[in-house]
Parts: C-alpha cells; structure tokens; sequence
C-alpha cells in the first residue's frame, strides 16, 4: 500500500503571482491618492487667486470710489483718503498701493507696516492713468484723472481692470 502525503500550501508561482498582483494594487491605489491630493491642492490655490483677486479689485474699487485726491506712477498709486467723501476705510488717511519687485501687489494704509498683499504672484502690472481718453503714465495734478487703470499679466494672460474715476 502506498501512502500519499498531501501537502497544503502554495507553490513559488503562485506567491510570486500574488504578490505582483497585490503589489499592482497598492500601486493603483497611491496613485489615486496622490492625484487626487494633487488636484485638490489646484482647487484650494485656485480658490485663493480668485479671493486675492476679488479683495484686489474691490480694494481699488472702492479706492476710486471714495473720491480721494490722487497721484502715482507706473508701480504706484496713492489716495488721499482724509478728502474723500466716502466712509470706505473710515479713520485712514492714506492707502497707498505698490507693484513690488517681487511681483505681487500690496496695499500700506497709512504707511502701516507690513502692508497687505492683494495679488500674488503676477508677471507684470502697472498702473495708467487717462484724461480726457489719453493715456499718462504718472498722475501728480490736482485734479483727478477721468479713469485709473491696472494692467497686470498672470501666466501670460492680460489683465486689465479699468475704473472711473470721476
């Protein structure tokens, strides 16, 4: 009579063949974590540029708005705002906005330090300021100009924010 063992167990392939697919799945699955962190590290900076722009652009707005005496260069702009005849920034008297070097935009008011950034990261900007149509590129008079405009450039894309300043 011969006796047969029965051995319980998996072979060398099998293992090698369940490892390389448990192996695969583990990568699958990192992969996706670490797209879609990824992706929502996008979404969260592009919700931020979007807020800093709306604070920016409603900033010198409301700037314009307030009817303050003003005067400037191309990186600068300053706004008189003990002349306004506006509440925005009650108790200030001057908010002045800078293009720094390192290419973002800041608003100081009344000379405080630090200023408060309102846009990040921009390529280029500067500001202009028109009377009667015609572009100037400093504006030191006592009148104001008809519009004041900030051209800024992000990821190569133009941006150009116009407000009337009368």
């Amino acid at each position: 009579m011969a006796s047969t063992k029965q051995v319980n167990g998996f072979t060398l392939i099998e293992m090698v063949l369940a490892l390389s697919i448990f192996s695969l799945i583990l990568l699958i699955a990192y992969q996706t974590v670490v797209s879609s962190s990824q992706a929502r590290l996008r979404v969260s900076n592009a919700i931020d540029q979007q807020s800093e722009r709306r604070s920016a652009y409603r900033t010198l707005s409301n700037a314009v708005d307030s009817q303050a005496s003003v005067s400037g260069d191309r990186y600068s702009i300053e706004f008189d705002l003990s002349t306004a005849d506006s509440p925005w920034l009650e108790g200030a008297d001057r908010l002045r906005l800078v293009i720094a070097d390192d290419h973002s935009l800041w608003a100081y008011v009344d000379g405080q330090q630090p200023g408060s950034r309102l846009l990040r990261e921009i390529d280029q900007a500067e500001f202009s300021y028109f009377n009667d149509g015609i572009s100037q590129l400093n504006w030191n008079k006592a009148s104001r100009p008809s519009a004041i405009e900030l051209n800024w450039s992000e990821q190569g894309q133009l941006q150009r924010w116009r407000f009337s300043a009368r």
